[in-house]
């Protein structure tokens, strides 16, 4: 009787771990629903305890539109319209979350939204114009929003299908006020077809609630999303609105629920030039925006620097991030159907950007740089976005004469 008793138990606690499993309230699981035992790799963040640091966004600005602004107070990013339709701002990160076959992904971020009112969006999560996950407002309503191929597919909080947050749901009292800074989190599966969950923090628990579950498998023919490499994104824009609104997000940050590695195509390049005393660059690759004439979200990580001088005196090397380049910049493709990166060898002077390394060489030697430095652990610190440009140039110290020959290994993130 005991050990029918105890068997009957067992398989209760096993039913009930796999109920309270679905609504995320007793155990923490992963995008796929295994529990979860090793820690999640942070891979793109965006926090603002100073200012806005325009090194961490893409394209190194906020993006305006109209009469738009950005400010910081009160250790937050501001986005605002202005009392005029066709005004807005957003920010969007450096960074990625780079999808990892078969891992799961989650963003998290707290943001305090202004009152919906029609003729205006804000959104705030993953994402760009073709592809992303987004909490917000969609007019005057709040919801979730699942963007494929530039087509919204929104869903009102009214409708959510887990809760409602409106103080009537099973096992919370909380209602929701996004007015109030909040804690929300997207998860997400892909693989084309994977589940993805949009859940917020119960205030009375410390305990993200699912909120709304997208179960894709099974329903559709194309991909939940087109490319599920986003990078973090805050965006406040009117439309046919005329009063102002801002919204404001203290700190986001994006995880790999797993080890960050995945698909990547290694590439090289070398060229020598007969330097002078003058600066000039040797040799350019850039990150193209679009590959095979669709948007591009491919990282391109350099990993070694080879750098030769056969000339008589030192020589100066110095690799730069989005300078200016003088002359004739002409850009080839490395490979046009296996690869992002394009490469100049016809620029000339080098004018700004951001000096990611200097090395002297000595006469007639020549050194070799591993670039790992620049990548933190399991994801990449400094790394090339689509649309930017890395540029080695050299130099021969005391009007000396000779060659420079610089070669360099990347990985393009697949």
């Amino acid at each position: 009787m005991r050990k029918i008793l105890s068997a009957v138990a067992i398989a209760l606690v096993l039913f009930t771990s796999s109920v309270f499993a679905d609504n995320g309230q007793k155990r923490l699981f992963s995008a796929f629903g295994q529990q979860l035992v090793a820690e999640e790799t942070l891979v793109a963040a965006l926090h603002f305890p100073y200012n806005i640091n325009t090194r961490h966004l893409e394209g190194g600005a906020v993006t305006l539109t109209g009469s738009g602004s950005s400010s910081h107070a009160n250790s937050m990013a501001e986005l605002n319209t202005t009392a005029a339709i066709n005004s807005g701002a957003r920010i969007a990160s450096r960074n990625v979350l780079r999808y990892i076959n078969g891992v799961g992904a989650v963003v998290k971020f707290t943001a305090v939204f202004d009152t919906c009112v029609a003729g205006n969006t804000q959104w705030v999560g993953v994402g760009d114009d073709n592809d992303a996950l987004f909490f917000g407002c969609n007019g005057d309503t709040f919801s979730v929003n699942r963007r494929a191929n530039g087509t919204d597919n929104i869903s009102a909080q009214t409708s959510w299908n887990r809760r409602q947050l409106s103080g009537q749901d099973p096992g919370t009292n909380m209602v929701l006020n996004p007015q109030k800074g909040n804690v929300y989190a997207i998860t997400y599966q892909w693989l084309g077809f994977g589940r993805i969950t949009f859940s917020i923090e119960d205030q009375y628990t410390g305990k993200f609630e699912v909120v709304h579950a997208i179960d894709y498998a099974n329903t559709s023919t194309t991909p939940s999303l087109f490319n599920p490499t986003l990078p973090l994104c805050i965006d406040n824009q009117n439309t046919t609105n005329d009063t102002a609104v801002t919204l404001r997000v203290a700190s986001m940050g994006a995880f790999t629920q797993g080890k960050h590695h995945g698909v990547e195509v290694t590439n090289s390049h070398s060229q020598t030039l007969s330097a002078t005393a003058t600066e000039a660059a040797v040799f350019t690759i850039q990150n193209k925006s679009t590959f095979a004439s669709i948007t591009n979200r491919v990282s391109v990580a350099p990993t070694l620097l080879t750098l030769a001088n056969s000339g008589n005196k030192d020589a100066i090397f110095r690799i730069v991030r989005g300078t200016t380049l003088g002359g004739s910049p002409s850009y080839s493709d490395k490979d046009t159907n296996t690869s992002v990166v394009s490469i100049d060898e016809a620029g000339t002077t080098l004018t700004g950007g951001v000096d990611l390394g200097d090395f002297a060489v000595s006469a007639g030697s020549q050194i070799v740089v591993n670039l790992n430095a620049l990548v933190e652990e399991d994801h990449v610190k400094d790394v090339l976005r689509p649309g930017e440009i890395l540029t080695v140039g050299a130099a021969i110290t005391s009007a000396g004469t000779g060659d420079v020959t610089v070669g360099l290994v990347w990985k393009e993130q697949m």
